[in-house]
């Protein structure tokens, strides 16, 4: 969960700042009134939707306006931003480890006005599970940490990485929500990916709230790659050894509505302890 309510300011759109707009042949991109970004992978002879933002307006007819392919729905996590419209679908797809996170969502589902997810329909996967599409395939990464399960999904035909919420969007990952593992485990979990994620060194990434990024082009302009996750790596090493300390943020997600905030280089984190 990142939603702070603005509209994607980085990408053009169809209709009002939601719809799908054409990245490349095969890959379309979805924003939503939320701030939530979705990604739609189109192979051969199946597609795959990785998240699908609020749901709202309904996805399934745009998804059909682009393809009459099967398609399955690849989730990066398990929060409600990134499944409103999974009804829709009647093949999902979630880390095992994140099978936990989704009574912690409950709640959640219920401040967005969200359905719940079908766990009937839910397949769950392991790290390092591909998803062929045709002519492409997806890979999944995990990278435990805003979630146990939450996972990148890279296209190496592409070199495309769609990382939902993992190392947050630009702006910063929450690690504040139940469930969310420690400032230590995080770390760990992060030098274990950037190893695997060389392959996909020279491009951008694709995040889960592509507003967060800012406008592409200006000095600010910060979108999810890998020295963002280089950089968040020393943040957590350096907030684990006393050397940094957070200031004080209102997070209306937190324990009490109270984290925070810590900055290193690109990336940047809203937590509420150090452990």
């Amino acid at each position: 969960v990142n939603v702070r309510g603005i509209s994607c300011r980085c990408c053009s759109s169809d209709v009002g700042g939601m719809g799908m707009e054409k990245l490349r042949e095969g890959l379309w991109r979805l924003n939503d009134e939320a701030g939530c970004t979705a990604y739609l992978v189109i192979g051969l002879n199946r597609a795959y939707m990785i998240d699908t933002g609020m749901g709202r307006p309904p996805l399934m007819p745009q998804i059909r306006a682009l393809t009459g392919l099967a398609v399955d729905l690849l989730l990066t996590h398990a929060h409600p931003d990134h499944f409103g419209a999974a009804g829709e679908f009647d093949r999902i797809w979630l880390c095992e480890d994140d099978r936990e996170t989704l009574a912690c969502s409950e709640p959640l589902c219920h401040r967005f006005g969200v359905p719940p997810l079908p766990v009937q329909r839910v397949r769950f996967f392991r790290d390092g599970e591909s998803f062929d599409a045709g002519g492409i395939r997806l890979e999944a990464l995990q990278l435990p940490g805003h979630t146990p399960g939450s996972c990148v999904f890279g296209v190496p035909e592409w070199k495309e990485l769609f990382t939902g919420d993992a190392i947050g969007s630009g702006d910063i990952v929450l690690m504040t929500l139940p469930g969310a593992l420690s400032v230590s485990a995080y770390c760990a979990s992060l030098e274990r990916f950037v190893q695997r994620a060389e392959a996909y060194a020279d491009t951008e990434w694709r995040g889960g709230h592509c507003s967060q990024a800012g406008i592409p082009g200006t000095p600010a302009y910060n979108p999810p790659r890998l020295q963002v996750a280089r950089d968040m790596i020393v943040l957590c090493k350096r907030l684990l050894a006393g050397q940094l300390s957070g200031e004080p943020v209102r997070e209306p997600n937190a324990p009490g509505g109270h984290a925070l905030r810590a900055r290193w280089g690109t990336a940047g984190m809203v937590y509420t302890a150090v452990e």
